[in-house]
């Protein structure tokens, strides 16, 4: 009879704390903050545009120009991917804090409730 009565109890423990186990369940985040390449630095002006700021001319060619501007054009483009990657990073983040909030007040409730 004792042997049954103890396994009884055993059994609704472990029940017990499997359910608060299983209701308070931990964040987890896999994200990872976009890494900041050091390819991110502007294109350098082409030397034939250095008067252009005063004189309003250039010495350049048709190709130099369209050069500087597809560089300008594909650094744009990396800093914008960038922004994205870092907002849905912070989405991420955003997310993760409520729920390491929602886990940490359930932890303690089911705390609380244990010595009640």
């Amino acid at each position: 009879m004792r042997k049954t009565t103890c396994l009884w109890l055993v059994t609704a423990f472990a029940c017990a704390s499997s359910n608060t186990q299983a209701f308070c369940s931990a964040p987890s985040m896999y994200s990872q903050p976009p890494s900041s390449r050091g390819t991110y630095s502007r294109p350098s002006v082409p030397y034939c545009l250095s008067g252009y700021e005063f004189s309003g001319q250039h010495t350049c060619d048709d190709w130099e120009i369209e050069n500087y501007i597809n560089e300008i054009n594909e650094y744009i483009r990396e800093l914008a991917e960038y922004a994205r990657k870092a907002q849905r990073f912070a989405d991420d983040a955003a997310v993760f804090s409520g729920d390491a909030l929602s886990y940490a007040e359930c932890e303690a409730e089911a705390a609380k409730d244990a010595i009640e």
